[in-house]
């Protein structure tokens, strides 16, 4: 078991425990499997409103974003219909239950390492994982469900405001505990925004059905509300710069990678070289509001000109495409593995503070205990003649 200090200290260990190829591997396996569906489904949000697959690669590449007023070259403006929105809402979804699932994987490889198990395996991490999908889903639904009543409560009272004279009175009888159901409708999104960060983590260390999994973040908002506050915002800036050393560290290898391996055909290696920004395009939708500050590059973050020729060429430079999205996805990985080592410390250590309970001590406890209980029945019995019988 790894000594803890109990506080804030333990959060320093995240750059140092998420810096490990399992947890970069398990976070680029959910960045693959979650943006290759949410891919798939934005184009076909495209497709169903009529607008060619081959305008849309054009305009975004690989990752699509869903622009209401989609404009291209080829294309003039086309406004999306709303069963667009849906397809692209589920993409939204499915990626959001693959990162929830992700992150309690890396949440329960964490907490095995923290309790002395270096080795546990990531493949049994993602099914155990899955096997919590109930609570990883239902968990932050519930908060998100109670604010939408709430809101449709108020949509009720309106109606009802409309009728005359009975109407303004109940407005105003009813406008103090309107504020209050507000108030507490605001209260719970924040909870639910919080829920997304900590609901796969108290999932991937405990054994919490979906309310108790609920009740814990509720604890950690009501009881640890500083330090709840003051622990993200720490990781948060461990992740981010932990994520940004590793890109510049790899800028610098391509660099010195692109420097060493032109030397003896320029002109060739240049071709090659060209797949790389030419397909790790990465393009903003007209909503976005730095998109103005790319729109002269037709809101490409990066972007270039394919100048490989011949199929061999053509051949390399996909694959150096694609081995600039891989670089992408280790340092964006990073950066994710630091965040979800980092918010495991951060209950682990407020499981501690509120609750007085020791994370770290309940596999041990567990091993202890044992499968089952030996009862007295079960136990063997010897007769008079010596011989033993089993009841």
């Amino acid at each position: 078991m790894v000594a803890m200090h109990w506080n804030y200290k333990d959060l320093f260990r995240a750059c140092r425990i998420a810096f490990s190829a399992k947890k970069v591997w398990m976070q680029l396996v959910g960045f693959v499997v979650g943006g290759a569906g949410y891919a798939i489904l934005t184009y076909l949000a495209y497709a169903s409103s009529g607008i060619p697959l081959t305008a849309v690669w054009e305009r975004f590449g690989l990752i699509p974003w869903l622009d209401p007023h989609f404009v291209s070259p080829e294309l003039s403006a086309i406004d999306l219909r709303w069963w667009s929105w849906m397809v692209w809402s589920l993409g939204l979804l499915y990626y959001l239950v693959v990162a929830l699932i992700t992150s309690a994987a890396v949440a329960k490889v964490v907490i095995e390492q923290l309790r002395g198990d270096d080795f546990f395996d990531a493949k049994e991490a993602f099914r155990f994982a899955l096997s919590r999908l109930g609570v990883l889903v239902a968990a932050p639904a519930m908060p998100l469900a109670f604010a939408a009543l709430i809101v449709a409560l108020g949509l009720l009272l309106s109606l009802i405001g409309s009728i005359p004279v009975l109407g303004d009175l109940l407005l105003g009888i009813l406008a103090l505990p309107a504020f209050g159901a507000s108030l507490f409708a605001v209260y719970l999104l924040f909870v639910f925004a919080l829920s997304l960060v900590f609901v796969p983590v108290i999932a991937g260390t405990t054994k919490h059905d979906s309310f108790d999994t609920l009740f814990e973040v509720f604890s950690c908002v009501n009881e640890q509300s500083w330090r709840l506050i003051v622990y993200s915002a720490v990781v948060a800036a461990l992740s981010l710069t932990a994520s940004g050393l590793l890109g510049w560290f790899s800028l610098l290898a391509i660099r010195l990678g692109h420097s060493v391996l032109q030397v003896f055909a320029p002109s060739n290696f240049a071709g090659i070289a060209s797949g790389g920004p030419f397909y790790l395009r990465l393009s903003l939708p007209s909503w976005c509001p730095m998109f103005r500050y790319f729109e002269a590059s037709g809101g490409a973050l990066v972007s270039g000109e394919l100048t490989a020729q011949g199929i061999t060429q053509n051949v390399a430079a996909l694959l150096v495409g694609v081995s600039a999205y891989v670089v992408l996805l280790i340092v964006l990985g990073y950066g994710a593995a630091v965040w979800n080592t980092g918010t495991t410390i951060a209950f682990t250590v407020l499981a501690r503070k509120k609750d007085d309970k020791n994370l770290l001590e309940e596999r041990e406890q567990e091993s202890l205990e044992g499968p089952d209980e030996l009862t007295a029945d079960a136990l063997p019995t010897i007769d008079q003649a010596g011989k033993v019988e089993s009841s």
